[in-house]
């Protein structure tokens, strides 16, 4: 489906039309923010128990179908999702040391963080668990394929996604908010004695530096060199105290999950999503309740996890199937070091953490530097990165476009479409930093809301872990894109070379030595005395005026007509008439499950290697089809694995939904020729 920018202007144009007519109308329709204030009281304090404890869950948050996507911006092809093919997922871990400090991290599938989001839960939270806002990590995986609208500026509500009219969706945020407070309360309630242990384990053969020419503008960078990248994976593994399982499992490692590329319209986790996911299956037979595996990201702002031959697939080659295989590997490097670090005691760890916001508009810097007051995209923001190019590339802009000559606090940056920048007010764009470290035992985590470059990363942890008197590598890890979304961060060399990453840095050449400076600060407040805690309980937003919410009253009766099975070489697919998208909530269970009919001719669910297989899993594709008189045509692609029984029968159970009745598919056989798949009515 083309894109509405496609279809107002066409071809390479289309981005560049569809920014200058939806500035145009911002401006002459009025489209500044309205004001969001919310109010949090204040964490704790929370009564000590005298045990080392933790509690974990994961949370549903596949949002409905319909919504545009966030992260490909208006290079994406598709301006709604039509399906889904791996959930989106919340994963809650909350920790509780001897003293009663109280902690908790969150890794959410979906593109960046949001303080109005963050702000919003521990609003619903505080009282009820301790957590206020600065014991809260949301840290995002960065899924290129997650829903926009959520953002706490506008100017991400406006621009995050292809769709002309897309700006901030109180409906989502809302759902959000409660089913990610939910996940906190339940995994409070579930709070039970444990043990825990880190560890670190280095990653070959799947990153790679996406940004070369940037990277070795750093001094002391050799061009004969392999480009840096962090390829260090940290885990924080916490079992139960009495050895009778793991509760969860938070990982760090740095790489850009933008595999499923611009021609997807299916809700996806990409890399970090399969990964995590592949492990909750792989040490959750036999465990109840299940472990839960938190995966946050990294230094990841010039790492890609394409390789450089630019693996092919369809279409543009960022696809399921590789996202599959990198999201494999991923997997079973942390299973790796899951492993190793279970050989080890473990025990009680002691819990601290610092918390501060700080404006940015003219920030200082240290050392005589500023940030700029106006934040500012540069021209290679419309080229995209070296790993997924836009179609303004190089025809109109490129990377590396910048001026001769520094100018102003932006120094060597070009805007990109000045002065249609500047209509924007302020308020539309991110300007306050919640910045955030939490100390569990001896490693020190890091939460900013930038996506930090490799090198940018390194000055931070390095000028922390020198306050603190630690190793930068082995005690200190820095988390982007955690608890907001600010753009990027580069060093002032990178930023000097206006690639993508430096043009994506909004207040100019100092975002590192302004992170540098106030982490350090941080840094210095654990000792002696408490660490600085530094927030208002009030707070107010601008995230945009809210999107018309509209209900397509087509297809909302079912028709028992049009089911069908297709058989393929590779795939099973299941097609039906059903209500709108808007009735059925994906979220409260497996939609779609693959069921074996047994000797005595009942039906059960489907499993491999102790896997129910349903749409929770990695084999299953939903997709709204289109709307007809009878209702919504919906179709579920299986890609079936090898069956040890070759003469079972097997079918799709829709599961109910909407208060109707579960619907079943022809029986069918696979048999050892998988082309020969048979159906009966």
């Amino acid at each position: 489906m083309a894109t509405i920018a496609d279809r107002l202007v066409g071809g390479t144009l289309s981005v560049v039309g569809a920014l200058v007519l939806c500035t145009l109308l911002c401006s002459l329709a009025g489209c500044s923010s309205e004001p969001i204030t919310i109010t949090v009281p204040e964490s704790g304090p929370i009564r000590p128990s005298g045990y080392f404890r933790a509690g974990a869950t994961r949370v549903d948050i596949t949002p409905q179908l319909g919504l545009p996507p966030f992260g490909f911006s208006l290079a994406a092809k598709h301006d709604q999702f039509r399906g889904v093919r791996t959930r989106l997922w919340a994963r809650v871990i909350v920790i509780e040391d001897t003293n009663g400090e109280r902690l908790a991290m969150i890794g959410l599938d979906l593109g960046c963080a949001s303080s109005l989001l963050h702000w919003s839960v521990a609003k619903k939270v505080a009282e009820s668990t301790g957590l206020g806002v600065d014991r809260i990590l949301m840290a995002a995986t960065h899924t290129h394929s997650g829903p926009s609208g959520y953002c706490s500026a506008a100017i991400y509500n406006r621009f995050g996604s292809p769709s002309l009219w897309t700006s901030f969706d109180p409906a989502l945020t809302a759902k959000l908010t409660k089913l990610i407070a939910d996940g906190i309360e339940e995994a409070v309630r579930s709070l039970a004695k444990a043990k825990c242990r880190a560890g670190q384990r280095e990653i070959l053969n799947l990153t790679y530096n996406r940004s070369s020419a940037a990277y070795e503008a750093n001094p002391g960078v050799s061009n004969d060199q392999e480009p840096l990248v962090d390829r260090t994976m940290t885990m924080v593994r916490i079992d139960r105290a009495d050895d009778q399982g793991t509760i969860a499992a938070w990982i760090v490692f740095a790489g850009h999950p933008a595999i499923v590329g611009t021609g997807n319209d299916l809700w996806h986790g990409d890399v970090f999503g399969i990964a995590s996911l592949l492990l909750e299956q792989e040490f959750s037979k036999g465990s109840d309740p299940p472990p839960v595996f938190a995966l946050a990201n990294g230094t990841e702002g010039d790492v890609s996890f394409l390789p450089k031959d630019r693996e092919r697939g369809q279409e543009d080659g960022q696809d399921h199937e590789v996202a599959l295989r990198r999201g494999g590997e991923l997997a079973l490097e942390a299973k790796a070091l899951f492993e190793d670090l279970g050989r080890g005691r473990g025990g009680s760890i002691e819990l601290a953490h610092a918390y501060k916001e700080i404006a940015l508009r003219g920030a200082n810097a240290g050392q005589g530097k500023r940030l700029c007051a106006n934040a500012q995209f540069g021209m290679a923001v419309g080229a995209g990165a070296e790993d997924g190019r836009s179609c303004l590339h190089p025809c109109l802009v490129r990377e590396g476009q910048r001026r001769l000559f520094p100018l102003g606090c932006q120094a060597e940056k070009s805007p990109f479409l000045w002065p249609l920048q500047g209509i924007f007010p302020k308020q539309d764009w991110p300007s306050i930093a919640p910045l955030q470290v939490f100390r569990l035992g001896d490693v020190y985590f890091l939460a900013t809301p930038f996506e930090a470059t490799t090198m940018s990363g390194q000055q931070i942890r390095r000028a922390f872990a020198k306050t603190i008197g630690c190793d930068p590598e082995k005690n200190v890890v820095l988390i982007s894109l955690a608890n907001d979304y600010h753009g990027y961060c580069t060093t002032q060399q990178e930023y000097a070379k206006q690639h993508y990453e430096g043009a994506s840095t909004l207040y100019g050449p100092h975002v590192a030595d302004f992170l540098e400076k106030e982490f350090s600060a941080l840094a210095a407040s654990f000792s002696p005395g408490p660490p600085t805690v530094d927030v208002s309980t009030t707070r107010t937003f601008f995230p945009g005026r809210p999107r018309p919410i509209t209900r397509d009253p087509s297809g909302v009766c079912v028709g028992r007509y049009g089911r069908r099975v297709i058989p393929g070489n590779t795939t099973i697919t299941f097609e039906w008439i059903d209500t709108h998208p808007e009735n059925i909530d994906i979220r409260s269970g497996p939609l779609v499950t693959v069921q074996q009919q047994g000797t005595n001719g009942a039906w059960d669910s489907l499993k491999v290697g102790g896997i129910v297989e349903d749409d929770l899993g990695l084999r299953m594709e939903i997709r709204l089809v289109d709307r007809q008189a009878l209702g919504c045509r919906w179709q579920v692609v299986w890609w079936y694995p090898q069956l040890d029984d070759t003469n079972a029968r097997y079918r799709f159970q829709i599961a109910p939904r909407d208060g109707r009745d579960a619907i079943s598919s022809c029986s069918f056989v696979i048999p050892t020729t998988a082309a020969a798949v048979q159906v009966t009515p």
